[in-house]
């Protein structure tokens, strides 16, 4: 019984991770670089989509995703939900905070706030994707935790940011209707002060 289990479980295994190659083979990744003061690395990931084709997502413009990771994570840590969501025609970036990940520099929350807003002004310089005179592309910060209360922080201080989800946010002061779009999820096991934090947002 045990053999017979084993070759199910292999190949249940062997067969997701075919799926999961066959997906990724259909994504585009770039590892941009651009000057600022932070040099903070960027990942992109996007459909390899005809031009003709629109995206996935139902919108007729591709909506610009920034992920933003929590304290002592990475970038690497919200790869997975970026390719779900490459998958669905959103155009995603994902970004080290200063002192995290590839980031050379030193981890301040002020020095990470101005990451945010540097790589946020990066990607909203670039011109539409889709030039068939579609409206313009909406832009989102999705973070955790630490990521979530600076992509908080970062859609009050910048209009051109779309909406915001926060995942189990650190604890900063929201405006009413600042960020205009603001969703926020918590989980029943994140650690306690998490879920204050949560609590206090809502």
């Amino acid at each position: 019984k045990d053999s017979i289990w084993l070759t199910v479980i292999l190949g249940i295994s062997i067969s997701l991770h075919v799926i999961k190659r066959q997906m990724e083979k259909d994504l585009e990744w770039n590892t941009p670089t651009f000057q600022t003061e932070y040099q903070t690395p960027v990942i992109s990931v996007r459909r390899s989509l005809p031009s003709r084709t629109l995206p996935g997502l139902g919108m007729q413009n591709p909506p610009r995703l920034l992920f933003i990771h929590g304290l002592s994570a990475s970038k690497s840590v919200m790869m997975q939900m970026a390719v779900e969501m490459a998958q669905s025609g959103a155009e995603c970036y994902l970004m080290d905070l200063p002192g995290h990940g590839a980031s050379r520099e030193t981890f301040t929350w002020e020095a990470s706030r101005r990451a945010v807003q540097e790589v946020s002004r990066w990607i909203l310089q670039w011109p539409e994707s889709n030039l068939r005179g579609y409206p313009k592309i909406d832009f989102f910060l999705i973070g955790h935790s630490l990521g979530g209360g600076l992509a908080i922080e970062a859609a009050q201080e910048n209009t051109a940011v779309t909406g915001v989800i926060a995942l189990s946010p650190a604890a900063v002061p929201v405006r009413r209707n600042s960020p205009p779009h603001l969703l926020i999820l918590y989980g029943e096991n994140d650690f306690p002060f998490v879920q204050r934090g949560a609590a206090f947002l809502f």
